[in-house]
């Protein structure tokens, strides 16, 4: 009984170890800057549940075969089994439901470990929508000295200025949030001019992002149709936004979205109209396993305290 416990236990502590390393291994192979990476790990609770589950099945493949012996007769065991006294029919049947529940976590856990593999293979085969290679990111977050806008863009514009003519930096820009930066966004809901009250509650919300000139330059995100953001594009100018291929196809399919009009919020909100002005690829903001529509506007006509840096620089620096 003893022993059945001891092998148990230790099988359990066998296993733990192994899931710690794999763990630790799969952390190594993922960026760190997916959302969730920091919160793999095994817990408390994870090993309470793998020690009961090694006590019961001690107890199980222990106690049982045990106490069948002990209720049985060797008289009956050697007229049942003749000449081999190895055991039974009823010994062998045991003998049959002990393997085979051995057999069945260990087939199960293959089963598992093949459709987590598979799970991970496709997921590293998804495309972010952007390169990272080379990009260098930051966190900005100015004080209340900031607060007002034209103060917000007397620090932004010379600060792209300066960092565009670093040696080893190809292009900066800022963004409200970055890439699969955090699972929570900027989530608004929006207007296509020419819904009625009722399409437009069903719309989803969208992504919004404030982004600088030369921000999808700077990431490699894909410009399908239209035109980038410029510096003409300031507080001044007429307001303009640039959609995702997946919301050009699903507010305006079979035709350009180009000149078409938005703005934020419902259908009796007086925010402006924002033109459509371009169009570029998807990118998984939030999570790896979904894109969703992103609205991008001009930073410097919707800019935050609170701004990520992107740089690309040479691979040489």
């Amino acid at each position: 009984m003893g022993e059945s416990i001891a092998l148990g236990l230790a099988g359990g502590l066998c296993g733990a170890l192994l899931a710690i390393w794999a763990i630790a291994g799969i952390r190594a192979l993922i960026p760190a800057d997916v959302p969730g990476v920091e919160r793999l790990s095994i817990d408390g609770p994870v090993l309470a549940v793998a020690t009961t589950i090694s006590i019961l099945a001690a107890l199980v493949f222990g106690v049982v075969p045990a106490a069948t012996a002990a209720r049985t007769d060797p008289g009956d065991l050697l007229r049942e089994s003749g000449t081999r006294v190895s055991g039974g029919r009823r010994i062998g049947r045991l003998r049959s439901l002990l393997v085979a529940g051995q057999l069945a976590p260990v087939a199960g856990s293959r089963h598992w470990r093949r459709l987590a593999a598979r799970s991970f293979t496709g997921l590293a085969r998804l495309e972010p929508g952007f390169d990272p290679r080379g990009v260098v990111t930051a966190k900005i977050l100015l004080s209340d000295k900031y607060a007002d806008h034209r103060a917000r863009a007397a620090f932004y514009r010379p600060l792209l200025e300066r960092l565009n003519a670093l040696p080893g930096v190809e292009r900066a820009a800022l963004v409200l949030l970055r890439p699969l930066a955090d699972p929570i966004g900027w989530d608004y809901p929006f207007t296509v001019e020419g819904q009625t009250a009722d399409a437009q509650a069903r719309n989803p919300h969208a992504n919004y992002e404030s982004v600088s000139p030369g921000y999808f330059t700077t990431l490699g995100i894909p410009l399908i149709e239209g035109r980038a953001f410029a510096e003409a594009d300031g507080p001044d100018a007429g307001p303009v936004a640039i959609v995702s291929q997946s919301m050009a196809r699903r507010f305006w399919p079979g035709e350009s979205a180009i000149g078409k009009r938005l703005k934020p919020g419902a259908t009796g909100w007086q925010g402006p109209w924002r033109t459509v002005v371009g169009v570029v690829g998807d990118v998984r903001y939030r999570e790896w396993t979904a894109v969703r529509e992103d609205i991008y506007v001009p930073y410097a006509q919707w800019d935050f305290p609170r701004m990520d840096l992107v740089l690309r620089v040479h691979a040489s620096v």
